[in-house]
């Protein structure tokens, strides 16, 4: 009786100053209210919207419908679309992984580490500015140099005796031209993340290691490289969270074409012609449901599997 009396104590105590903190610091937890309200309102209030998953739900219905329990995720297995779809997918997203993931960090070492800072400002700027290029205009560029008739790159083909390359044509072309535009798009973006947690170094470190006499690529593998971890497993679990949904399927949408679509059709453009397109709100909810508790599943299991084996989690 004693223990309990005294465990409750404790946490009547710990309650008594988290409201005393809470009291203390006021102002700040005023300015949380709109961001708390807002995701309220437009983050968990929508989610009500779930249960069009298990619904047959048309236009003009609402949230409401008829209840036909699991019929939809039925059916989403009985497609034999879906797998191929899920397929593309993974093999698009695990693509720009294994491209993604090193070069932005290879770029922020290399920036760390340059000696002119003119350069390394010019190159930090136009790394970065892509990222804030719409999605359009990208597919537009990409259109410019790799059109069959009139791209830059068919044009220079032609004028060297080559023959023309059906880039939009061609589903083996669909993945190389995703991937080569999410580099473009997202490297400087992402490199300033882990340049970010380069400059947070302890220069008592580098200082030693100076004296130490470290080269360069010795700094960078025992020192650079190491510090960073972290945030190297933060972002690559991030990613691996959503693994199964494209980041950016307004591009891969405007890349389709008739010729292509074995390999571009993926879950995100899948959801969008049958929910959006073909009006199958409640067959579309449960095949984003489905997406998204996949993802949930793979980012809990990575990160299990970053705690045992790196000993960094992100919780």
């Amino acid at each position: 009786m004693e223990v309990r009396e005294q465990r409750k104590a404790i946490r009547l105590e710990k309650r008594s100053l988290t409201w005393k903190n809470i009291w203390k610091h006021r102002e700040f937890y005023v300015l949380l209210i709109p961001a708390i309200v807002f995701a309220f309102i437009f983050q968990y209030i929508p989610m009500y919207g779930i249960t069009m998953a298990f619904k047959n739900v048309k236009l003009g219905q609402g949230y409401g419908g008829t209840w036909v329990g699991l019929a939809n995720f039925k059916r989403i297995f009985a497609t034999n679309q879906f797998w191929k779809i899920v397929r593309n997918t993974l093999t698009i997203n695990f693509s720009v992984l294994l491209v993604t993931v090193p070069v932005p960090i290879i770029l922020a070492v290399l920036l760390h580490n340059c000696p002119f800072q003119g350069i390394k400002k010019f190159t930090q700027t136009s790394t970065y500015l892509p990222y804030l290029v719409s999605m359009v205009v990208v597919v537009s560029l990409m259109n410019v140099f790799c059109n069959g008739e009139f791209g830059l790159i068919n044009i220079l083909l032609s004028k060297m005796g080559k023959d023309r390359i059906a880039f939009f044509g061609d589903p083996d072309w669909v993945i190389p031209l995703y991937v080569i535009s999410a580099l473009w798009q997202s490297s400087g973006y992402n490199a300033i993340i882990y340049l970010a947690a380069l400059t947070s170094i302890d220069h008592s470190v580098l200082e030693a290691s100076k004296i130490d006499g470290a080269s360069k690529l010795k700094k960078i593998w025992y020192i650079d490289l190491p510090m960073i971890k972290p945030t190297i497993v933060t972002m690559l679990l991030l990613n691996l969270g959503r693994i199964m949904t494209l980041s950016s399927v307004d591009k891969i949408l405007l890349m389709q074409t008739p010729l292509n679509i074995s390999v571009a059709e993926t879950l995100g453009t899948y959801v969008y012609k049958t929910g959006v397109v073909n009006a199958q709100y409640g067959f579309s909810t449960a095949v984003g449901l489905l997406n998204n508790v996949c993802n949930l599943i793979i980012l809990f299991t990575a990160n299990w599997l970053s705690k045992k084996i790196a000993k960094m989690s992100m919780f």
